[in-house]
């Protein structure tokens, strides 16, 4: 199976918030007093937007803090060489501090979404995966938690990694090119 199959294939399976206008990626904070405008992430390939909310997880007691935590968007992407680009974005307009952990929250969602399309289409599973994150932010982002900070080819912006996942900090403007993150 393709990388750009598989994309196709979670679309079919979950159903996502595909928010997309032709080959455009519009993320949103939907945040009423949001200071993060929309990101507009442009790619070349085929790929699948989940606007990741609380109602994803049901069977998690609401009242717990941090239970239900997550990042905003999983953006999945096919990449060459039939690899699967998977970049978890937060938004922020305040505190940045949580974003790494959200971030690591919805990579274990990740796991056990991958873990249920294997389940269904076992010819999935020797597709590589190439994990991101990134914050937006119309502050100063915090990276909390994380290892030391590093140069990047991604526009010569810093990363950080929080458990094993790379995470850019960037400001909420401009368009990005999805395929970037990914280098």
């Amino acid at each position: 199976m393709t990388s750009q199959e598989y994309v196709a294939l979670i679309e079919e399976l979950l159903k996502p918030c595909v928010v997309r206008q032709g080959n455009s990626i519009v993320l949103i904070e939907h945040d009423k007093n949001t200071k993060c405008p929309a990101i507009t992430i442009s790619s070349t390939g085929i790929s699948a937007v989940l606007r990741v909310e609380q109602k994803h997880f049901p069977f998690f007691n609401d009242t717990v803090k941090g239970l239900n935590s997550s990042c905003d968007y999983i953006v999945l992407s096919a990449l060459p060489d039939n690899k699967l680009g998977v970049l978890f974005c937060e938004m922020k307009s305040g505190n940045t501090s949580s974003a790494p952990k959200q971030m690591y929250a919805s990579k274990i969602f990740f796991d056990f979404l991958n873990a249920t399309v294997t389940r269904m289409k076992p010819e999935t599973q020797g597709i590589q995966h190439m994990l991101k994150g990134v914050i937006f932010s119309s502050g100063a982002p915090i990276m909390k938690g994380t290892t030391k900070a590093r140069k990047s080819s991604l526009a010569k912006k810093q990363s950080s990694v929080y458990r094993g996942l790379e995470i850019f900090a960037m400001p909420c403007k401009g368009s990005k090119k999805l395929q970037d993150f990914f280098i």
